[in-house]
């Protein structure tokens, strides 16, 4: 698998309405490709994102079907706290995204 780049997603505002060039865009989120030699069946199954700290970043819950299997992530963190009738967004997102890290 490729690395998953998070890419810095700016808006400088108006809008274009060519429509000249089209073509697929990468994807935004990063794909995680796992193998399950047999279906899961018994119990909860979670896939943890960790920093390079070692730092729980989310906790997904992944697909539980025999052979391949693909979670998408968009590189979002746990969403935080808050008072219970309150809610917290972040541009949009309900969740802050993750910070810069390096290739390992």
């Amino acid at each position: 698998m490729k690395p998953a780049v998070i890419k810095e997603q700016v808006g400088f505002g108006g809008g274009s309405t060519e429509l000249q060039f089209v073509g697929n865009n990468p994807s935004t989120t990063a794909k995680i490709i796992y193998y399950l030699k047999k279906r899961h069946t018994l119990g909860k199954m979670t896939l943890t994102i960790k920093d390079q700290n070692d730092k729980e970043l989310i906790t997904l819950v992944p697909g539980k079907s025999k052979g391949i299997n693909v979670v998408n992530w968009g590189f979002r963190q746990k969403n935080p706290k808050v008072a219970a009738g309150k809610n917290f967004t972040f541009g949009g997102f309900t969740a802050p995204g993750v910070p810069a890290g390096r290739k390992v």
